[in-house]
């Protein structure tokens, strides 16, 4: 857990590559829903590939975010900017 994004498990992927599978479908989902409102639930992996890509920060830096279970996250969208409105509130 030293360097938490570069480990690739056996048959699995690593966080770089869960973040580049996540900003696509994450854009994807926005097209389709462009002006609405929507709520996306997921695990704490995908979570932290979407705050680490909108927030611009290194793979690795995300794990300092904590991600309870059941934790919320919010990201409004401005025309192509992102803002972050909250992270990890528990319900």
């Amino acid at each position: 857990m030293r360097e938490p994004a570069s480990v690739r498990f056996p048959g699995g992927e690593c966080f770089e590559d869960l973040r580049e599978r996540t900003t696509s479908e994450d854009t994807r989902i926005r097209r389709e829903h462009e002006g609405g409102s929507l709520a996306v639930v997921t695990h704490g992996g995908v979570i932290r590939a979407v705050l680490a890509e909108v927030l611009g920060v290194d793979g690795g830096m995300i794990f300092r975010i904590g991600q309870s279970w059941g934790g919320m996250s919010s990201v409004e969208w401005v025309g192509d900017e992102p803002i972050v409105r909250y992270v990890n509130v528990a319900v």
